[in-house]
């Protein structure tokens, strides 16, 4: 299981380890399906189209941040289905609303606002399908971490 960070800065996003998975680039041919080189027989999933996650505004102001570990199934096709929550780890830093006070109920909210924005912006992102003797196969447990971290 294969995990690459992905970063919600603020209002910046970083990317990490774009295209860091592979050791070739998958070529794709217009109008054919994505098929890898004669030295990637066996692959592994590998992302092709990444879209950025936005960190919910009531999570900014709450002070809250860190991470969601989204799993999925990378089906033959290269989308991504059966998306998941595996793990979620938030802590709660300097509240940037003046005289905000800790709220489990706005906690929740907040993590369930993050957990939401993390399996919609998976649902824009597009694969590679993983490949088994040349051909394209559907691939269980694959995961992907969002960190969401405030601008200091």
């Amino acid at each position: 299981m294969r995990r690459q960070p992905l970063i919600a800065s603020g209002a910046i996003v970083s990317l990490l380890a774009l295209g860091a998975c592979a050791t070739q680039p998958i070529t794709k041919q217009p109008g054919k399906a994505v098929t890898p080189p004669p030295s990637q027989k066996n692959a592994e999933p590998v992302p092709l189209k990444r879209v950025p996650p936005f960190y919910p505004a009531i999570a900014q102001l709450e002070g809250i941040e860190g991470d969601v570990n989204v799993c999925f199934t990378v089906e033959a096709n290269g989308t991504l289905s059966d998306l998941r929550i595996a793990n979620v780890d938030f802590q709660r830093t300097q509240p940037t609303i003046p005289g905000s006070t800790y709220n489990p109920i706005y906690d929740r909210a907040t993590q369930e606002a993050l957990e939401a924005e993390a399996v919609y912006t998976m649902t824009h992102w597009k694969y590679s399908p993983a490949h088994k003797n040349g051909k394209p196969v559907k691939t269980s447990g694959t995961c992907q971490v969002i960190e969401y971290k405030l601008d200091k």
